[in-house]
């Protein structure tokens, strides 16, 4: 992965794992709904670690606030998957 690549994932939020969605709408519903996308459980949880990095990396790695770091990251990933995300 070149370094402009790179850069604009993190930027972007946007983890290697993300590539493994799958987009699924409900049953009935119309243009411009929006999907929910699925993952698989490990899937879920690279997404997550992937982007609990990248917080901590912006802080600079300091010692103890992994666990906010995680439960950051948990959050925008859920909220990613539950209102879409565009690639």
């Amino acid at each position: 992965m070149n370094k402009q690549h790179a850069s604009h994932q993190k930027s972007a939020g946007v983890t290697h794992a993300a590539r493994h969605i799958v987009t699924k709408k409900p049953h009935g519903s119309k243009i411009g709904d929006h999907a929910e996308a699925q993952v698989a459980p490990e899937i879920r949880r690279t997404m997550i670690a992937e982007a609990a990095y990248f917080l901590a990396e912006k802080r600079g790695f300091s010692p103890g606030d992994e666990i906010q770091d995680w439960l950051e990251a948990e959050s925008q990933i859920e909220s990613l998957l539950k209102h879409g995300m565009r690639l």
